[in-house]
């Protein structure tokens, strides 16, 4: 009698797939328009915070306390990231890739817009995800709308949102990350040009490595 207990199946790696971008770019459209697809997100954790902390009477609001709410955002985002399979339900045995609305690599450019300290667990954060083989896919960064949108969460003028964008890209660029610009076009036009590139992107990676 064979006494070996047969290896469990492992789970295929999971792609993460970036959006990201200034304010007001359009990427929780597209993340909501994905999710009514039936594919795996992850929300903008910041959003979140955001609406939590304005329901409170002295609420740490990223225009009020920006250095505590950074380093809340931080410390949340990481938890979340680390425990992002649970954003799959009960699909991870057949979607092997989430799509992100932002990641914790944007923390680091919000820090420097608002001039407070990038908390440590950020890179930190990073490195391990790369340790681990668990780092991000592809960074998606949408350009602008036509129309500037503002909301009881983001009261940030256009030209902000222009620094900002720049921040983000240096941000990933300088950690190595390849970004993937995502015009101006209509919401299903930007799916499309999305999942071209990652149709792409996964055709390069089965094909045969050369010596």
């Amino acid at each position: 009698m064979n006494s070996k207990i047969p290896a469990e199946n492992k789970k295929p790696k999971l792609r993460k797939y970036v959006l990201t971008g200034g304010t007001s770019v359009g990427k929780t459209t597209i993340i909501d328009l994905l999710a009514k697809l039936e594919h795996p997100t992850f929300p903008e954790f910041s959003r979140i915070i955001i609406n939590r902390e304005l329901k409170k009477e002295d609420g740490v609001l990223p225009w009020t306390k920006p250095d505590i709410f950074q380093d809340m955002y931080a410390k949340e985002q990481v938890r979340e990231e680390m425990d992002i399979e649970k954003y799959l339900g009960n699909t991870r045995e057949e979607k092997d890739y989430i799509f992100m609305d932002r990641c914790i690599v944007d923390g680091i450019a919000f820090c420097q817009h608002a001039g407070v300290v990038v908390p440590h667990e950020i890179d930190n954060h990073i490195q391990k995800l790369r340790k681990n083989g668990q780092d991000y896919n592809l960074i998606f960064i949408l350009g602008p709308l036509e129309t500037y949108h503002f909301d009881e969460g983001r009261i940030l003028k256009p030209e902000e949102s222009l620094s900002i964008q720049a921040m983000l890209e240096k941000a990933y660029v300088e950690r190595g990350y390849k970004l993937i610009p995502v015009p101006f076009m209509t919401p299903q036009e930007r799916v499309d040009f999305i999942f071209a590139k990652i149709k792409e992107y996964e055709e390069n990676l089965s094909k045969p490595k050369s010596n």
